[in-house]
This record gives C-alpha cells, sequence and structure tokens, in this order.
C-alpha cells in the first residue's frame, strides 16, 4: 500500500537540494505539505529519488503517470517548476505513523479512523479527489453557461413585469435610504449589572430570567393565510424578504421567514402531523427572538376546518356521546384509539393505575383509498358535537366561557394558529405583533360560481353551492379581532374570471399588491431597527461567548438523569470543591457515557450557589472558538481579564500565539484568584480538541500545584471506561471515572418522564431483550437513544420496530425510519450538509435555502403538491428535524438563530460512514462541499437556476427550464466598501470563515485560488487576524498543485506588506 512522503523526508528535500540553487526548481507534495527541490535537468529519475530519501524507495508522479528510473528529468518531460507527488512503500506493507496526526500518545485503532475521516478531506492530498474535483467544477460551469440560455421563470412570475415592483425594492429610494447601520443604545443599568453576574459566573443575586437574558436578536416573521392568498405570500417571498435581509445582515440581526401553508395541500393526508408541527412552531418561536411577527393574510376562503389529532380522554368521551347518527359513532371510535402511555403535564409518575393525561389519538394509517369521505364525516360528526357540548357549558357557566380545547374543534386550522399565537402572547418577553391583512374582492359579488377562479377565492360545497357556514366562520373570526392586533383593509373593485387576481395585467391589483408590500415592510423594518438598538448588548465577542455557554449548560442540566454512576462521581466533585485540593480533577468515561449532562448539572448547581468569586464553564465544541485549544484558552483569559478587572493590563492578548496564551493563563490562574475571589473552572471534552492530535491536550495546565483558591474540573473520554483512580494529597480521587447505567429501567424512566411519557410491559420486554443482547453496558447516550423511540409507541399498538442493541445500528435504524418518513432525497442532503458543515456548524436558514437548491429533493417535495414558487415548503424542513431532535444538538452564538450540528462524535462517526462510507463516498463528499461553496459565494442568488432530473420532467408540462430560488446574496462587503475604515463598513463574516474551506474541500482549484488571490478577500480577512489566512493557504498549497506558485507569493505578498494591511485606509 502507498502512503504519501512524510513532512520530515519532504523537509529533507529542500535541505538537500539547496546547492543545487542554479538548477531546475521542482515542486515535491507529499502528506506533510508541499517543498522545493533542485536538480540537474540531466540528472536521473533514480538518482533524484535516491537523493531525496535514500532510506527507503520512492514512489515519484508526474502528470498521473510514475516517472521510470533510466530516464531524465527532462527526458521524463519535467521543466522548471514542475510538480511531482512522493509518496513511499514500506517494508511489510505498512504505512508507519504519519505526521497528519502528530506525534504523543499512541491511538488506538477507532480514534485513527475518526481523526482520518474528520481530517481527510482538507488536510490530505488524493490525484484522484483533484480529478473529481475538476470534474463537478466543469459541469457547474456548463450549468452557468444554460442560464443565460434559459429565459422562463419559475412560475412565469417576474416582478420587473409588474407595475410598482420594476426594480428591486433596495434600489427604490424611499427603502434604499433605509438601509443603513443602526447605532446601537447604551446598556441599561441592570443589564449591565446582570453581565457582571454573567461574567463572574455567580448567579445568585441574578435578576431575572437567564434565558430572557440571553434573548438573540432575531425577528421572527410567521405567516398564515387563507387558502386564496397565493399572490399575496408570493410577493412578499419576492419583493419584501429580500430587502429585509439586507437590512438584517448589515445590522447583524437575525431573520427567520416561515411560510406556515406554503406547499401544503388541503388533501394531504399527514395534515394532522403537519398541524401539530406548526402548533410546536407557534409556540417555541415565543423564546429567544427579539421580536415576533405573526402575519395573517385574509380573503374570502376560509378554508378546512379540521379536528385535533389528539383529545383527552374525559373530552373525547364526551363528545362521543353527543353524536347522534350511530354510524358516525361507530367511525369516530374506530379511527381513534386510546393512548394510555400519555401522562399529565403534571407528570404523575409511571403509575400503570393513573389515567390523568390520557388521549385519544387518531389512526391515521387506517384510512384508506376513501380516506376523504370518511375524513369529512368524522369532522361533520366531531364538530355538531363540540358545538352542542359548547353550548350546553355556555348554559352551565355563562357567555364568558373559556375552553380553547373546545373551541379548536369549531374553527379552521388558520383561526386556530393565530389563537395559538395569541394565547402565548402574556408569556412572551420579547415584542409581539399579529398583523392582519384583509382584502375584500368586491367583484367576487357580480361573479358567478361557475366562473374558473371563483372556487379558489370563496368556499364552495361539491354541489357548486357557496359554503354558508365556513362564510360565517370568516366573518366571526374578523370580527372578533382582539384589539392588540394590527388589521389592514384594501378593497379591490375587479375580478378576473380566469384567475382572480392578475397584477401582471391589472393595474389595480398590482396597486393593491404593492400598498400591500408597503404597509408589511414598514412595520418590520421598524422591528429590524429597534432590534439593531440592542446591540450593544450583544456586539461584544467575549460576553457572546460567555452567554453560549452558559445557556447551553442551563439547558443540557434540565437533561440530566439521575443514576447510582453519576450520583458518586458529583459527589466526590462537590468534596474536591470543598477540600483543600491542589491538583485538577478528571471525570473520565466513555464516549457516550453522560459526561456533558454531568458536568452541567454541576455547573448550574454551582452557579447558583456561588456567591463570590468566579465560576467558569467551558463546553468544547459548543461554538467555534471552544474547538481548538488556542481559541478555548483564548476565550478563558479574556473572560477572566474581565471577571478580576484585569483589562487593562498586558494589552490586548487576541493576537498571541499558543505558547504565549498557555503562559499567560497559568499565570492569570496563578495569580488573581483569592480568598475573596476564588476560581472554579470547569471545562467539558478536552479531548475533543482540535489540536488534541498533535501533542497531550493537558500540557497546557500549570505544571505546578494549583493555589488553594482554584479548582479546575475537567471531563476526558476514557478508552476502556476503566481508568485507574488517582488519590491526591487529600485522599480523594483525582481521577474520577463515570461507569455506564446498570439499573436501565430507572434511568429510562426518568427520560421518559421528562417527556410525560410511559410504556406498557410488552414495551418494557422489548428494551430489557435488547439491552439483554447488548456486548458491553448500556451508556446513557444508547439509552437516551432508546427512550426517544420507544417515547413515540402509543399503548395501542404495542412494539412498533425492534431496538438495535449497538449503538451505530439504532442511529442507522433512526435514519432508516427518516428516510421512510420524510423522504430519501431530503434526509441524505440534509444529514451531508450537517456532517461536512461540522467545523462551522449550518443555521437552520441556511439549510432550508441549500435544499432549495437541490433539484431531486424539491422533485420528491413536490409529490404532493408544486406551489407557485420554486422553494423547499418550509413545514417539510421543520418536520424533519423535529423527528430527527434525539441525533442533533441546537447550539447558540449568542446573536443570531441556533446552528445545528450533531449531538455526539459517535453520531456524527456513525452518519458520516453511512453518507460516504462506500468506495466511491468520495465523490458524494466532493460534490456536496461543492453545493455548500455555491451557496456561501452566492452563485445562485438572484439567478434563475436551470432545473435538472426529475424536477425538469416534472415541470414539463408547465414549460419551465429554471427558476429563482430566492436564495440571499453572500457579498464579502455586505455594506459599504472594502477601501472603507472597519467603523463604516459591515463584512459578510460567514462567506469569510466558511468559503474557501469548502472551495478546498471540493477541489475547485479555480475558484480556491481566485478568492486566495482576491485584494477584497485579502483585506476583509485579515481584519480577523493572519492566522486563518496562513492556514487557508498552506491547505490550498497541499491539494492544488498546479497553482503553488501562485500561492507561495501570495503568502510572501502577504507577509512583506502586513504593516501596510493594517494602516487606515488613505
Amino acid at each position: 500500500s502507498w502512503v504519501k512522503l512524510s513532512k520530515k523526508d519532504a523537509r529533507r528535500t529542500y535541505l538537500q537540494g539547496s546547492a543545487f540553487l542554479h538548477r531546475m526548481q521542482l515542486f515535491v507534495v507529499g502528506a506533510g505539505g508541499t517543498c522545493v527541490a533542485h536538480a540537474d535537468a540531466h540528472e536521473s529519475v533514480s538518482d533524484l529519488r535516491k537523493r531525496i530519501c535514500p532510506s527507503v524507495r520512492l514512489r515519484l508522479t508526474y502528470a498521473g503517470h510514475e516517472l521510470e528510473d533510466n530516464l531524465s528529468l527532462q527526458e521524463a518531460g519535467l521543466r522548471e517548476s514542475s510538480t511531482l507527488f512522493a509518496s513511499c512503500k514500506l517494508v511489510g506493507g505498512g504505512s508507519g505513523s504519519s505526521l497528519l496526526f502528530g506525534k504523543g500518545k499512541k491511538k488506538t485503532g477507532e480514534e485513527k479512523r475518526k481523526q482520518y475521516s474528520r481530517y481527510r478531506s482538507l488536510s490530505m492530498f488524493d490525484e484522484r479527489d483533484l480529478g473529481f474535483g475538476s470534474q463537478i467544477a466543469a459541469e457547474r460551469e456548463k450549468i452557468l453557461e444554460m442560464v443565460d440560455k434559459a429565459t422562463k421563470e419559475t412560475s412565469g412570475t417576474r416582478l420587473d413585469g409588474i407595475r410598482g415592483f420594476e426594480v428591486p425594492r433596495s434600489s427604490r429610494t424611499e427603502w434604499g435610504s433605509m438601509l443603513l447601520v443602526v447605532t446601537p443604545d447604551d446598556v441599561k443599568e441592570q443589564e449591565d449589572r446582570n453581565l457582571n453576574l454573567l461574567l463572574r459566573g455567580c448567579l445568585k443575586d441574578f435578576q431575572g430570567d437567564v434565558a430572557a437574558y440571553n434573548r438573540r436578536l432575531i425577528v421572527k416573521v410567521l405567516i398564515s393565510a387563507t387558502e386564496d392568498c397565493e399572490w399575496e405570500r408570493e410577493i412578499v417571498m419576492k419583493d419584501v424578504v429580500p430587502f429585509w435581509q439586507e437590512l438584517c445582515v448589515i445590522n447583524d440581526v437575525g431573520l427567520v421567514v416561515l411560510d406556515l401553508r406554503l406547499g401544503m395541500d388541503i388533501d394531504f393526508r399527514n395534515i394532522h402531523t403537519y398541524e401539530e408541527m406548526v402548533m410546536g412552531e407557534v409556540k417555541s418561536s415565543h423564546a429567544n427572538v427579539s421580536h415576533l411577527f405573526h402575519l395573517f393574510f385574509v380573503g374570502r376562503k376560509y378554508g378546512l376546518v379540521s379536528f385535533p389529532a389528539r383529545i383527552g380522554k374525559q373530552r373525547f368521551e364526551e363528545l362521543v356521546k353527543l353524536v347522534d347518527d350511530s354510524g358516525d359513532r361507530k367511525l369516530v371510535k374506530e379511527f381513534f384509539s386510546l393512548d394510555a402511555n400519555q401522562l399529565s403535564s403534571q407528570g404523575v409518575g409511571a403509575d400503570e393505575k393513573a389515567t390523568e393525561g390520557q388521549e385519544y389519538v387518531l389512526q391515521m394509517t387506517k384510512l384508506d383509498e376513501d380516506w376523504r369521505k370518511k375524513y369529512d364525516k368524522i369532522r361533520t360528526a366531531l364538530m355538531q358535537a363540540a358545538n352542542k357540548l359548547w353550548k350546553m357549558e355556555v348554559a352551565k357557566n355563562g357567555e364568558d366561557l373559556q375552553d380553547d380545547e373546545l373551541k379548536s374543534m369549531m374553527i379552521g386550522m388558520v383561526e386556530r394558529e393565530f389563537a395559538q399565537s395569541r394565547a402565548l402572547q402574556s408569556s412572551f418577553s420579547g415584542k409581539f405583533s399579529q398583523l392582519v391583512f384583509h382584502r375584500n374582492l368586491l367583484g367576487l359579488e357580480a361573479a358567478k360560481v361557475s366562473d374558473p377562479a371563483y372556487e379558489k377565492f370563496v368556499d364552495v360545497k361539491e354541489g357548486g353551492v357557496v359554503d354558508e357556514e365556513a362564510q360565517e366562520l370568516l366573518r366571526n373570526f374578523l370580527n372578533s379581532l382582539p384589539p392588540t392586533a394590527i388589521k389592514f383593509d384594501y378593497l379591490v373593485q375587479t375580478f378576473d374570471k380566469t384567475c382572480g387576481l392578475n397584477p401582471q395585467h391589472n393595474e389595480e391589483h398590482a396597486s393593491y399588491l404593492a400598498r400591500m408590500c408597503d404597509d408589511l415592510c414598514r412595520h418590520v423594518s421598524i422591528a429590524v431597527q429597534e432590534s439593531a438598538k440592542m446591540r450593544a448588548a450583544n456586539c461584544d465577542d467575549v460576553e457572546v461567548e460567555v452567554k453560549s455557554h452558559v445557556e447551553f449548560a442551563m439547558k443540557e442540566a434540565e437533561k440530566f438523569c439521575s443514576s447510582q454512576e453519576a450520583e458518586a462521581v458529583m459527589e466526590n466533585v462537590r468534596l474536591y470543591l470543598r477540600d483543600e485540593s491542589r491538583s485538577s480533577m478528571h471525570v473520565l468515561g466513555r464516549a457516550g457515557s453522560g459526561k456533558t449532562s454531568l458536568m452541567c448539572k454541576l455547573v448550574k448547581d454551582v452557579m447558583w450557589e456561588q456567591e463570590k468569586g468566579c465560576v467558569l464553564v467551558r463546553i468544547v465544541g459548543a461554538s467555534k472558538r471552544s474547538k481548538t485549544r488556542v481559541g478555548l484558552l483564548r476565550s478563558i483569559c479574556e473572560q477572566l481579564r474581565r471577571a478580576y478587572g484585569k483589562e487593562e493590563e498586558d494589552g490586548d492578548i487576541s493576537v498571541l500565539p499558543l505558547r504565549d496564551i498557555v503562559s499567560y493563563f497559568r499565570r492569570a490562574v496563578s495569580e488573581w484568584p483569592s480568598s475573596h475571589l476564588p476560581l472554579i473552572l470547569f471545562i467539558d471534552g478536552v479531548d475533543e480538541l482540535e489540536e488534541s492530535y498533535s501533542k497531550s491536550y493537558l500540557d497546557w495546565l500549570p505544571t505546578a500545584a494549583l493555589p488553594p483558591h482554584v479548582r479546575i474540573v475537567l471531563t476526558l473520554a476514557d478508552g476502556d471506561g476503566q481508568g485507574q483512580e488517582q488519590m491526591n494529597h487529600a485522599g480523594r480521587p483525582k481521577d474520577l471515572t463515570l461507569m455506564c447505567v446498570k439499573d436501565v429501567k430507572a434511568f429510562v424512566n426518568q427520560l421518559l418522564l421528562k417527556s410525560r411519557r410511559r410504556i406498557t410491559n410488552d414495551q418494557w420486554s422489548e428494551i430489557s431483550q435488547a439491552v439483554a443482547r447488548r456486548e458491553e453496558a448500556c451508556s446513557t447516550l444508547w439509552l437516551s437513544l432508546v427512550a426517544s423511540l420507544v417515547q413515540e409507541w402509543p399503548s395501542s399498538v404495542g412494539v412498533l420496530s425492534s431496538i438495535n442493541p449497538s449503538l451505530n445500528g439504532l442511529i442507522i435504524d433512526q435514519v432508516d425510519a427518516l428516510q421512510a418518513k420524510h423522504g430519501v432525497e431530503l434526509v441524505r442532503a440534509t444529514f451531508c450538509y450537517f456532517t461536512l458543515s461540522s467545523a462551522h456548524f449550518l443555521h437552520e436558514q441556511e439549510l432550508f435555502h441549500l435544499l432549495c437548491l437541490q433539484d431531486d429533493v424539491l422533485a420528491e417535495a413536490y409529490f404532493w403538491s408544486v406551489p407557485s414558487m420554486r422553494i423547499l415548503p418550509p413545514f417539510l424542513v421543520k418536520s424533519l428535524l423535529h423527528d430527527a431532535r434525539p441525533l442533533l444538538y441546537r447550539y447558540s452564538d449568542g446573536r443570531r438563530d441556533a446552528s445545528l450540528c450533531w449531538r455526539h462524535s459517535k453520531v456524527e462517526e456513525a452518519i458520516e460512514s453511512w453518507l460516504f462510507g462506500s468506495a466511491m463516498g468520495y465523490k458524494e463528499r466532493i460534490q456536496r462541499h461543492s453545493e455548500l461553496a455555491d451557496f456561501f459565494d452566492g452563485t445562485w442568488s438572484r439567478r434563475m437556476k436551470p432545473y435538472t432530473g426529475k424536477l425538469r420532467e416534472l415541470l414539463q408540462q408547465r414549460n419551465e427550464q429554471a427558476g429563482d430560488r430566492l436564495v440571499p446574496a453572500q457579498p464579502i462587503v455586505l455594506h459599504g466598501s472594502i477601501a472603507a475604515p472597519a467603523s463604516e463598513r459591515v463584512l459578510n463574516r460567514r462567506r469569510l470563515h466558511v468559503l474557501v474551506p469548502h472551495l478546498i474541500a471540493c477541489r475547485d482549484e479555480q475558484r480556491g485560488v481566485a478568492e486566495l488571490c482576491s485584494l477584497e478577500y485579502l483585506t476583509a480577512k485579515l481584519e480577523e487576524g493572519i492566522v486563518e489566512l496562513l492556514r487557508e493557504c498552506s491547505l490550498a498549497l497541499k491539494v492544488f498543485p498546479d497553482s503553488v506558485v501562485a500561492l507561495h507569493e501570495v503568502k510572501g505578498f502577504i507577509g512583506r506588506n502586513l504593516e501596510i494591511w493594517h494602516a487606515p485606509p488613505c
């Protein structure tokens, strides 16, 4: 087996060849990097090979062919600046140690595989990767050429063809003047006091709710609409939302726009699953946002009146008694089954006799081809019964009856969404607005039911008769709007008999849509500006980092489930915090044993108990800065400076290299804490630091004994989970091992109770059999995945599937189940993006836009109905993420929406192997990296992307060739110019950090080198420091052999002009 030349041998090439400076210059690429060699043009390949590395036999290749020993370098076709690839074959076929993973402790086979998989795509050169990457880049160029030939848009709706929308909103005088950076307000005194407590980690005197204090600067817009408001929703998405995106990015405010109805067909069989997801989204939207808007576009078509898929046991039995028709009563009982596994919100426990909280659940699997007729019968029967029960309750309790559950059975889905968000308004800590846009199409009065467009705008029954019941519900809804809702009324005189509304050919319709968009845009834009004024409390990187880790610890502590093993470790840690130990405490355990959850529980308890000093927490991987050792230590030192009032000392530490930052950390820990201001430092997962492969990941700890007022608690993985406990001078363990759970039933019961669930004896039996089949003790990770699986099992159906005893098998089983429910293309693309974005995380909005660019995903999603815009129905992504919760974590960056990544390294490894483990897996990896690069450089922003594959076949009948996917632009400079001072420009930091690594990983040499050689990119990148830029150049040197000279020149150019880069603009 051939392996690449090590860095040591490659360096020897340079040193030994330095005496031949007057001869041919060659570049030799090995696993350790690219080095320069000098040789005579008439020297033989054999001599060159021996001179480079005499101890082993080298394999030299050029242009894809191995060089023959008897040829001279000139005869082999080598010229000045030619690039050779060197590898060696060791005795016995072994590959030896690779400096890619460095020296230090000997790695196990599992660790080697893990790190090889994680770093291979960026750090190792493979000629086949470069070849396939070039092929992908060539195909991309062909598609871009097709764009110029494609002339038809997604739905035939071009905004530049509608009066009032000829130019983008940001280019209109009135609105363009709003695209300015808002000056933030000063921090309030109470917020400043809370911030000081948060920086010190002493929350006992904290005023208010920590979660509310950590509220992110996000403006969230939920859109609900009746079925006849398709034009309103499309124009808003194409005209207004891009303007909001521009305004938000230049002010560092997050924006989330979610159309709750887009792409949902009224005949969709999983409508109840969809409704539950929508209601859950409305509830969750009230947390961690600065301003929430719920928009309602209302016309004349009330729409479908559905019924809940879950009805409480007592309420259901009351309704069944009031169903008059015996056939309907039988049908209702047949399609609803009692789920005795559901518990009350108070958590009555796992008592089998307890009935509080039990529900009757609709069995959608029983619906056959005639499901629509049966569904209507059930809906009518339950609605009539609910009306009877409502009248009885009113007669008994008066007109002021408040029974939201009963009322929800008599209204439509849109009104139910409105009522849900209004009910949660009182508990919302941010600003909340409900905007109702009511369009009265007067021309409908003179229209006929037989007109082609009439049924699209008015509720009509099967017999061609107007549904007066639905119309009455609509009038009641509009008349009962609360005073807090802001209502806009629009009168439209004409009605187009063919399509109802037609702004492309009717100026009145275009004028109405323009006024409506202006009113909407004005309200939300003001909210964005108000949120931007709050930036003063969210703009400091140190504060953002602290908030991120504290918030993560608090949330994870809520998930902690106690066990004898965990309690024993926690008690020893608490004793350590109180004794006079002079050493750090290490909590060891296998991957997935629950170390993070245990650590977060300890952190929460200590923070709420501590009154003085500093309690500092870091969860490795919970933020980008905490992934590397230098970033972790730098952020810890910056927080210590703030907590101990040392900000004015030693100047700026953000530019210190690792060696100096380690010395600074040791000095801070040794000198600053005192008896009045002690220090407790918690760090979880130090073995997961990215540099842990090169040296011991504990060499940054103080070498001498800790001061008496300092405690350091670390968690790290222990390969066999049986690490020996070391004793400190106080007689208690220095290293504690967290063992796997022994009392499986008690642990799983705790997990189920947190979800208000329990399971039957038969379902418990399945878990017991899976535990018996396991070859090792049960980890908390495996048990939590088992609990997430069985909590979905109703009591009426017993065991839905067997439980895989292995962790990897259980993870892949859950992935297969997700594919069966949500679609193969959607799940695979989503999981690929999560895996390949693990270094920088992936925001939910970014994921949505990435999926909108995938034609196979869209073709799969359009199975039920084809929406008017060529984007993915948002609820499909929401539904997938909801069901994939056991596998995912949501991290906060402290400013914007939460980032998504895999819950655990074991989950990431299993899914990465499932995605890319085949012989051709490298091709999909490169393809997906290319797709990520296309998004982050804005390739398809405001551009028609041609349809391919199944999507092209699906849309042939519509005579469509390409469509706008409505993805945002990604310029390097979002506001101002690159030549402006830093205070007068806004950079696209997301692109600066993410794009080049993806270009390198997809082996797109032309784009990657062009970006690295761009003066605009270099200037913007150097604002963040030189280290990351040089690292990108070094990575590019390893994988782009034809650009070695250019990249070396770029590195030299940066070094020679570094002072000029940091100088202020002229």
